[in-house]
Formats: structure tokens, sequence, C-alpha cells
């Protein structure tokens, strides 16, 4: 199973859910595996994962931070009195500093019972399983809690999601010159 599939099935599992669901996606200066707006406006960072080793090395990126300058004396308006910083990615996103209301990873079932004593207490835990039929089902195993109430969803982060993907979409058309 690998994740172009977990995610054609995530996004059959959760089509209710998702106002929008965009896979591949650069928000806050990182790239979401997949980005979900819900109705209500609340925003979900899906990150899928198919290895140990993968799901490990997502404990090492960062996220930038923008963090106000030292400033001496009066600055012209002109002047960003700020920058950005890199900062570990798991600690923004449990203080709810980053776009996302909720975190998840996805990942098949037999590396979900491998990782799941490991998974953070902020993030929830969909899992991808074959059923008895040999068709791929998403199970949500852990539920992910509220990171955060400000509504990020609004009309221009989904107009903005919904460019993005396309780009792609027509990107992908003109590479493989199809429809």
């Amino acid at each position: 199973m690998n994740a172009a599939e977990m995610t054609l099935a995530f996004h059959y599992f959760s089509i209710q859910r998702y106002q929008v669901l965009v896979p591949n996606v650069f928000v806050d200066r990182h790239e979401w595996d997949l980005a979900g707006v819900r109705k209500s406006g609340f925003v979900d960072e899906i990150e899928i994962k198919v290895s140990r080793a993968d799901f490990l090395a997502d404990f090492k990126k960062v996220s930038s931070k923008r963090v106000p300058l030292p400033v001496v004396g009066d600055p012209p308006r002109h002047w960003h009195c700020w920058r950005y910083i890199d900062w570990p990615k798991h600690d923004m996103t449990s203080r709810g500093e980053r776009k996302c209301n909720y975190f998840w990873y996805l990942m098949p079932d037999a590396l979900a019972d491998k990782c799941e004593p490991d998974i953070p207490d902020h993030a929830g835990l969909a899992v991808a399983r074959l059923d008895r039929y040999e068709q791929l089902v998403i199970e949500e195993r852990k539920k992910a809690p509220r990171l955060h109430k400000e509504k990020h969803g609004d009309h221009k982060f989904t107009a903005n999601l919904m460019r993005l993907a396309t780009v792609r979409y027509w990107g992908i058309a003109h590479r493989n010159k199809t429809l």
C-alpha cells in the first residue's frame, strides 16, 4: 500500500467532512501531505507515513516562526521589523501556533501498530487497511484534538488551496499531454 492509494482512500472516507481536500500543498512554508478545510472553517493537516523511518523523521522537521526584531528608535514604515526562525514543527503544532486546527497521521495498519505508542498527544491517527473484500478502508484509531479555535479556513485560504490544486492539475495535464 503506497501513499497515493492511501490519499485516494482518505478522500473517499472523508468526502463529507471536508469542503476542500488538497494533496501535497505548501502551507506555512511547509509541505502538507493533505490539507483539508472543513465546512466549519477549521483546517486539518494530514501527514501520510509509509515507513517507521519516515514517521520518525517527521519529528526532526522544523517550521518557520515569525518573531519581532529588536528595533532601536523609530524605524521607517516600510521596514519589516520581524524575521523568520526555524522552530520544531511538533512544538509549534502542539501549542497551536500553526494554521492547522487538527493534526493527523495516516498510515497502514501494520505500521500503525508499531508507531501508535509514539503518536504525540496533539495528533490523531487514521489507519488504512484492507477489508474482507480487499478494498482499502480508513478508520480513525485516535481522534485528533482541536489545537486552537482560530478558523483559518476562510475564503482566502480555501481559494488559495483550490488555486494550488488547479496549478498542479494543469501541470500534470501538460506533462502527460492528456486530460
